[in-house]
């Protein structure tokens, strides 16, 4: 292999004009291709299988389980969730995200077992969306952050910080029309 790559390079040098012009050419090509396509396709239907049989009867039976699903994670530097005013700053917080479109269910983490890390310092709750983030675009998540934002900082005392991931859980297909 390192022999036919050392005479490929030296007839690429020797013959650098005609290299030059192949390259020319080949990249002409891959951009008159890629002009040419369809565009990117966000369509994951997979007719016929079972995950696909599956999603189809949540969207039916269950509407608002079936969308995706963003976290929400609340920390502080010092001291624990449970201190002062962040209780009730990460209820409004809750509250607001709970009251936007879109958005099925949220819990409090603090009320819920097991989103409290064991020193208290960080909680995470899961936001369960109505359809798939495909679907929804940025808005829902930027419009909550603004939310979570101005809620989780009271006018007085150490505030909670809260961080948004909203990358789907898992991949969901899309049902076939």
């Amino acid at each position: 292999m390192a022999l036919l790559l050392g005479r490929l390079a030296g007839a690429a040098a020797h013959h650098w004009k005609r290299s030059l012009a192949i390259v020319a050419v080949v990249l002409a090509g891959l951009g008159a291709l890629a002009a040419t396509g369809t565009g990117f396709s966000d369509d994951f239907a997979t007719p016929g299988t079972e995950s696909q049989r599956a999603y189809d009867l949540l969207s039916e039976r269950f509407p608002a389980q079936a969308g995706d699903t963003a976290t929400l994670v609340f920390s502080v530097p010092d001291g624990t969730l449970r201190d002062g005013g962040r209780p009730a700053a990460i209820a409004d917080a809750v509250a607001a995200v709970a009251g936007q479109p879109h958005v099925t269910g949220v819990a409090d983490p603090l009320r819920t077992e097991g989103q409290v890390s064991r020193d208290g310092r960080i909680a995470f709750t899961t936001v369960q969306y109505d359809a798939p983030a495909m679907d929804l675009g940025a808005a829902p998540a930027t419009r909550s952050r603004r939310r979570t934002r101005s809620r989780s900082a009271p006018a007085s005392g150490p505030t909670a910080t809260a961080r948004w991931s909203t990358r789907p859980s898992r991949p969901r297909p899309r049902s076939a029309s």
